[in-house]
């Protein structure tokens, strides 16, 4: 497993079916050594505070598996990042990665981060693409991608390995939190546990104590 790229932004002005919005989602891969502070990179901001960011949406990672499947889908030819991740990863796919996974990223100064939920599709992604299609796509095949905390700071490269070293939720992969969030007939028994996960950020707690009765 390692990082293909490391990527950051800041809010602009873009325009949509004639409509200006601010968004930072248009990254672009850095080419210098990246610092990774509790809220991710340094010079990462976001335009949407409440929904992006923060301690436990500190770092938006994507697997660059399923930009070939993006591709074909969108028909066009995509550049990295091309879903506005911080990180984009090679070899750690939702059905694989787990909610409360730790990964240590090798580096003379190792940075740590656990994983803390799917990431939701969100419209500025449809806009970016130009694809109303796009979102219930992901949603249908689990291409999410995922957030992460950090645990311990550092810097951070294009090329760095990444070391599963602890796995406290090996039931609870990405995909299958992803698909229990949108499942109606979900059981109470999984509610209970999952919101229980050691790793799961707390909005997604939240959202999965509202349907226990």
């Amino acid at each position: 497993m390692k990082i293909i790229s490391v990527n950051a932004g800041r809010p602009r002005i873009v325009v949509h079916q004639n409509r200006q919005y601010s968004t930072a989602i248009n990254k672009s891969p850095l080419t210098q050594p990246a610092q990774i502070t509790p809220t991710g990179i340094d010079i990462d901001k976001q335009a949407d505070k409440k929904h992006h960011g923060g301690p436990e949406l500190a770092l938006c990672c994507y697997p660059n598996e399923h930009y070939t499947w993006a591709e074909q889908h969108l028909n066009a030819t995509l550049s990295i990042p091309a879903f506005g991740e911080n990180l984009t990863t090679h070899g750690l796919i939702e059905t694989e990665a787990c909610i409360g996974d730790i990964y240590e990223i090798n580096n003379l100064s190792p940075v740590t981060i656990q994983i803390t939920q799917p990431r939701e599709p969100c419209v500025t992604l449809a806009r970016k693409h130009n694809s109303r299609t796009l979102g219930p796509a992901i949603h249908e095949t689990g291409h999410t991608g995922f957030y992460c905390r950090v645990l311990q700071t550092g810097q951070i490269f294009a090329g760095d390995t990444l070391q599963l070293i602890e796995r406290p939720n090996p039931h609870w992969s990405v995909h299958r939190t992803m698909r229990l969030m949108f499942n109606k007939d979900a059981s109470q028994d999984e509610l209970h546990e999952i919101t229980n996960l050691p790793g799961i950020s707390s909005r997604w707690q939240k959202r999965f104590l509202k349907r226990i009765t």
